[in-house]
This record gives C-alpha cells, structure tokens and sequence, in this order.
C-alpha cells in the first residue's frame, strides 16, 4: 500500500528585494538587486518547518 500524497492546501509567499553594494552585470543584463521568492506551502496541518513570520 503506497502512502498517501499530502494535498498543498495554502500557500504563504513574500518577495524581498536586496540591493547589491554595486551595479553588477554578466555581459547581457544590468541589475543593482536582487530578488528572493520565500514560498511556505501548507498541507492540512504538518508542517516541515517554522511558519512564516510577518
């Protein structure tokens, strides 16, 4: 008997933007930041982690 899959019954998601110290580039793109996407997905009460704080 296989374990059921847990369904993904909300989601929790920021997005934080942290300036770089200076203009950066790679030879095709300028960027002065950089952006994380902080994703907390909640399957009917267990939990992997700590929840989020705002």
């Amino acid at each position: 008997m296989e374990p059921a899959s847990p369904e993904v019954e909300g989601l929790q998601v920021s997005a934080f933007a942290f300036p770089t110290e200076t203009p950066e580039a790679d030879g095709t793109l300028n960027w002065n930041e950089t952006t994380l996407a902080l994703v907390h997905a909640a399957d009917g009460g267990a939990a992997n982690g700590p929840e989020p704080q705002r």
